[in-house]
Formats: C-alpha cells, sequence, structure tokens
C-alpha cells in the first residue's frame, strides 16, 4: 500500500484560536502550505503582533512549507523562524525554545516570550 498525504493547511483559524485565548506565546509548527492568502495571514499577525510567534516550518522549504511566510511573521511579532529537515532536530529546537521562554520569566523585569 502506498502513502498519501491529503488535508490542509487551515494556519490562521490555529492562530486565531491562540489569540481567542491570550496565548502569550505561540509556537507555529507546518509542514504544509496555508489554505488563505500571505496577506490575510499577514494582516492578522499585525494585528496581533503583541504575541510573539516562534515559526517551524518541517520539510525541505518552499517545497514543503511557505519558508518567507513563517520568517515574516516571526519577524513581525520578534519571535524566531527555524526549519526541520531531520525529525531528531524538532526535539532540540522545541527544547531551546522552551528554555529561553523560562528563563524570560525567571528574570525580574523581562517580558515573557
Amino acid at each position: 500500500d502506498l502513502l498519501s498525504v491529503t488535508g490542509t493547511t487551515n494556519m490562521l483559524d490555529a492562530l486565531l484560536a491562540a489569540w481567542e485565548d491570550s496565548a502569550d506565546h505561540i509556537i507555529l509548527l507546518t509542514d504544509g502550505q496555508p489554505d488563505q492568502s500571505d496577506s490575510t495571514i499577514l494582516q492578522n499577525v499585525r494585528a496581533n503582533s503583541s504575541t510573539p510567534i516562534d515559526t517551524i516550518g518541517i520539510g525541505d522549504g518552499d517545497r514543503s512549507y511557505n519558508e518567507r511566510l513563517l520568517k515574516e511573521i516571526s519577524e513581525i511579532t520578534g519571535g524566531r523562524f527555524n526549519s526541520v529537515n531531520e525529525p531528531l532536530m524538532l526535539s532540540e529546537i522545541m527544547t531551546e525554545l522552551l528554555q529561553i521562554s523560562e528563563t524570560a520569566q525567571s528574570i525580574p523585569g523581562t517580558i515573557q516570550l
């Protein structure tokens, strides 16, 4: 049997749900192209730019996900962009992002990422 990939990447609704829940930090992980236009997503990101968004693209760059969009989302919000083409790298990146967030929380007078 051959495996096939189906489905969509509803990036905007995922972000809207996080903002609705008043998330103070978002990690956006994707292996696909978004259903919505870049401009629609970026308009919403700009409107919620006070919430840092770290983005992680899984796969082979623009062949798998929209690298330019993910980089722009992170830049607008003060987050970080990461590209993962090896599954083991994901664990390392998530550990690093969570350590950075925990460090920011433990230092008085810092803004939580």
